[in-house]
């Protein structure tokens, strides 16, 4: 473009003059449905006859996506774009993928019709302000979808094409002036949207899972905040259908990406981490498609806006009920469409600033919490499934450090679970997707699978504890043995149990001691997921004579909870549960019970609040 068009282009500019702003530079967003003075946006006619429907379109591609600019002495090309694309939108990025619209109309019983169809823009401005007027302007027009201006006519009769062929930029939609001031000290740089290193929030409550990697699918529906996402805005008069269409090339689109830290959460390994939770095809070559269709009525005009989307997805490093590290990973989704009644041009234009920069979700809320292994970790297998009554000696050469074990079972039923002398305490896992998958012969065929789904467990080093938990054959299960030392424990021992403890099934059983002494006992474990169940097993000190008891009472503080006490007795089918007492809210509970000394006796809490469990003990008197 001539030095000469420039200078005309802004002397003659009707744009607004006087702002209520400070002394600056600023960088503004004007609004979608810009129609510029320029022949070569007028793509053509279509002429119906009587009651003929007639449909025009066009397929916005990189050739034709071509933004214009109208550059000052202070803001050249690369000033107005890299600012333009640090806070409103990456264009350069919108231009790789195909866009197309159309419109559709049917001409009346007695007349023909005439539709014209003309591309439109989206407008920003660079502009300097001094004492609340602008001194200096520059204009970015980006592309953005079309306009179909249609026109009933009669045989022989001459039609007014004015309205196509303006001399000045126009707006069929309401002017915007939504605006950020650029700072004095800051050299505008190419927006990279794709890859950043922020200072992700951490914190959030509690989570029922024991440490570890976690990946989070948030939901569907993202979009960033200041209308980065924006394909584009149709403008449909009365009677008209409109569409906007985008076949979406994946690998054409580039994920968003923000981590706590880049050197434990890198791209790559979140990438890797995700893959491993949900299969997901990151970069796949598969061509997808989405449209909205919308029709005005014959009273109004609307406006149909379309957006792109994400899906959201967190990798977590969780430790000791916090989160230690975080990634946010945004996989490019389809579409959303939003609707309105077409807002008049001639409605006031408000100075407004601009949105925190961000996402909102449009789409259903989700929360698909799947684990995965730690490849810095060690996977052993038990290579044939287990039987009703099996010890795996655990090998030394992984012995202090954590492993997981590979297992299936060959009976379907509820087993327990312990190391030797029940120490270190366990965690077990199902491998998701894994059910009859990669078994051969009656054999682990592979341990490819690094998705987890916690069954129960815990990180307690010093807690002593078994599992009870309902295996199904052929299904596949981990258990994770954390950092241990040679002398602490060498065994996994499993055994099918026939009796009614089975009704602990999916539950750690906590081993408690030091009850010896009168007084107040205090016990915190961190609870597993609402509606499941945390259990104590207590073996009442003294001399068992089925006489002599002690008097105890159950309660919870911070939490409460519905609690049922058994009694453990032993029989040739296994272990069974005596119901003794159910209490219907131990919060603060102080109803004594007398309980057979020398006798073992569990406790189980319903979890109805995720957080720590504190279970106390009143150990009052023999009786």
């Amino acid at each position: 473009m001539s030095l000469s068009i420039k200078e005309l282009y802004y002397t003659k500019d009707k744009s607004i003059n006087n702002v209520n702003l400070a002394d600056g530079n600023y960088v503004v967003n004007r609004g979608d449905g810009w129609i510029l003075s320029r022949q070569n946006q007028n793509l053509g006619g279509n002429i119906s006859n009587n009651g003929c429907t007639a449909i025009v379109g066009d397929l916005r591609i990189r050739e034709t996506a071509t933004p214009y600019y109208y550059p000052t002495a202070s803001f050249n090309e690369e000033y107005i774009r890299n600012n333009v694309q640090n806070v409103f939108a990456n264009f350069t990025e919108a231009s790789e993928i195909p866009i197309g619209f159309e419109f559709s109309k049917t001409a009346p019983s007695n007349k023909g019709l005439y539709m014209y169809l003309q591309y439109t823009y989206i407008r920003y401005e660079i502009i300097k302000v001094l004492r609340n007027t602008v001194i200096e302007r520059a204009v970015l027009y980006v592309p953005s979808l079309g306009y179909a201006k249609s026109i009933e006519f009669n045989s022989g009769e001459q039609i007014d094409k004015n309205f196509y062929f303006t001399s000045e930029d126009k707006c069929i939609l309401n002017e915007k002036f939504i605006y950020k001031k650029i700072a004095e000290t800051t050299t505008a740089k190419e927006s990279n949207d794709s890859n950043n290193t922020t200072n992700l929030n951490t914190s959030q409550t509690i989570l029922p899972y024991p440490n570890g990697l976690y990946v989070i699918n948030k939901g569907d529906g993202y979009m960033r905040t200041n209308d980065k996402d924006l394909i584009g805005t149709l403008l449909i008069e009365t009677n008209t259908s409109g569409s906007i269409i985008q076949p979406r090339l994946r690998n054409t689109t580039r994920p968003l990406f923000n981590t706590s830290n880049p050197t434990l959460f890198s791209q790559e390994y979140t990438e890797a981490r995700l893959n491993d939770a949900f299969n997901i095809q990151l970069f796949n070559t598969s061509t997808t498609l989405f449209k909205f269709v919308e029709e005005a009525p014959d009273n109004k005009n609307i406006s149909m806006k379309a957006y792109n989307t994400y899906e959201k997805y967190e990798l977590i490093n969780y430790q000791n009920g916090n989160i230690a590290d975080k990634a946010e990973y945004y996989l490019p989704s389809l579409g959303k469409c939003e609707v309105s009644d077409a807002p008049s041009p001639q409605a006031p234009v408000v100075e407004t600033p601009v949105e925190q920069d961000g996402f909102i979700q449009t789409g259903p809320n989700e929360n698909i919490i799947v684990g995965v292994i730690n490849p810095s970790e060690n996977i052993e297998e038990i290579s044939t499934p287990i039987p009703d009554d099996y010890t795996y000696n655990i090998p030394t050469s992984i012995q202090n450090n954590a492993c997981y074990v590979l297992f299936t079972v060959n009976t379907t039923g509820v087993y327990k679970i312990n190391a030797q002398n029940n120490l270190p305490p366990l965690i077990i896992y199902e491998s998701i997707g894994s059910d009859n998958m990669n078994i051969q012969s009656n054999t682990l065929s592979n341990n490819n699978i690094k998705a987890i789904n916690y069954i129960t467990g815990t990180d307690s080093s010093n807690a002593e504890s078994y599992l009870i938990v309902s295996l199904i054959k052929n299904k596949n299960y981990y258990i994770r043995i954390p950092q241990i030392s040679s002398s602490t424990t060498n065994q996994l021992i499993f055994k099918r149990e026939l009796g009614n403890i089975s009704d602990l099934a999916n539950s750690t059983v906590n081993i408690l001691d030091n009850l010896n002494t009168s007084g107040t006992h205090y016990y915190t474990r961190q609870s597993p997921d609402v509606g499941n169940y945390i259990s104590y097993q207590l073996t009442i000190p003294g001399d068992f004579n089925n006489i002599a008891s002690s008097i105890f009472s159950f309660r919870t503080r911070n939490n409460q909870g519905i609690g049922t006490l058994y009694r453990l007795t032993e029989s040739i089918n296994g272990y069974n549960l005596i119901t003794i007492k159910n209490y219907s809210d131990l919060l603060n509970n102080v109803e004594p019970i007398s309980l057979l000394n020398g006798a073992t006796y569990i406790f189980r809490v319903k979890v109805t609040e995720l957080n720590n469990y504190n279970i106390i003990f009143d150990a009052y008197r023999n009786s």
